[in-house]
């Protein structure tokens, strides 16, 4: 507890302090996934308090796939404008704020508006091209009962298999998803970010 209230220092930000807020799955935002008044009240209340750092909810990058309903959505500048005002002010009160951006995948609601749910992409499973590692699982449709049941049967029917799988799998994983190599296309992500909506760097 003594450690509680200094401040902690995370790649290149700092928090005043070491208290965090996680996301709340609150529904304040607005339906077109914008910051409006209740959520950012709400947030605001809590940087005043003191918070050192807020994880705000589930941030979509896609309009046409979101997690649940009334949550962020980046979905076009205006949208991001919004949020960059949002966060200047919690700023103001001294407290650091990351917006827990995601793509929600098979876990969207799109199929009640007629859109199919889109998972990841297949190139961990059966790599891109250059990998000839093998195959790691199968890759079936989006909401393909018959497909996702026969994959898992045919994953059943064979131990060496499903061993020979997992290996293949840990092989690439090792060689094409480096923790280093995440962070640097992260950073890269960010620093076109940066320089388009004038966002501090790291390290300044």
């Amino acid at each position: 507890m003594r450690t509680m209230f200094t401040p902690l220092k995370i790649a290149g930000m700092e928090v005043k302090n070491r208290t965090f807020m996680a996301p709340m799955s609150l529904g304040y935002e607005s339906q077109d996934g914008t910051v409006n008044e209740k959520m950012e009240a709400y947030w605001l209340r809590r940087a005043q308090g003191g918070v050192g750092c807020i994880i705000v909810d589930a941030t979509s990058v896609d309009p046409n796939v979101p997690y649940l309903g009334n949550t962020l959505c980046f979905r076009d500048e205006e949208s991001i404008k919004k949020y960059k005002s949002f966060t200047d002010k919690v700023h103001s009160y001294g407290c650091k704020i990351i917006p827990q951006i995601t793509h929600p995948g098979p876990e969207s609601i799109s199929a009640f508006f007629g859109v199919a749910p889109v998972a990841s992409s297949s190139y961990l499973l059966e790599g891109a091209p250059g990998d000839d590692f093998g195959v790691a699982g199968f890759v079936t449709p989006p909401m393909y009962r018959k497909g996702l049941a026969d994959a898992m049967e045919r994953m059943c029917a064979s131990r060496a298999r499903r061993i020979e799988m997992g290996e293949c799998g840990q092989r690439r994983v090792a060689t094409f998803f480096l923790h280093e190599q995440m962070l640097a296309n992260y950073r890269a992500l960010y620093d076109v970010t940066a320089q388009a909506f004038d966002l501090p760097r790291e390290g300044e």
